[in-house]
């Protein structure tokens, strides 16, 4: 049925993980079929926690500090080029700028926000806009 698979949906098949890009909306051949694409990028995001490093001397209060306690890893369809709206062609972006593609989930909107930072292929990235107008896929503009 349409409601196993959707748009979003994140599929782990052998060893690699692909994300849904499109709707099972209706049938062809008798068969609920998507398209699903490679996640060509593993995005490296601090997980950061407040941990307490003690109390003030004068007031007694506890004081935190925020530590990486670990790392998220999320995978995402990382692209040059976007599809254009009016003429359906690719568009190419600007050097050193990607489109990524993410699950849109409640953890990756904390994850990405504007002006945020992440690691991908060994790089520093900054997220530049954000797209939310496609069911179930965060797309995020993004810069080094």
């Amino acid at each position: 049925s349409p409601e196993l698979i959707s748009r979003g949906s994140l599929v782990e098949w052998n060893a690699n993980k692909y994300l849904v890009t499109s709707e099972a909306l209706e049938k062809r051949g008798g068969k609920y079929k998507v398209i699903m694409r490679n996640c060509n990028g593993d995005i490296e995001i601090p997980r950061v926690e407040q941990v307490l490093i003690g109390t003030d001397p004068y007031t007694g209060r506890p004081v935190y500090e925020e530590q990486v306690v670990g790392t998220d890893y999320i995978s995402a369809i990382v692209d040059k080029k976007t599809l254009s709206v009016s003429t359906n062609e690719a568009i190419n972006t600007i050097d050193n700028q990607f489109i990524i593609k993410v699950q849109d989930n409640e953890t990756n909107r904390e994850k990405f926000v504007l002006d945020s930072e992440f690691t991908m292929y060994g790089e520093t990235w900054t997220v530049m806009n954000l797209n939310y107008s496609k069911v179930g896929i965060l797309e995020v503009n993004i810069k080094s």
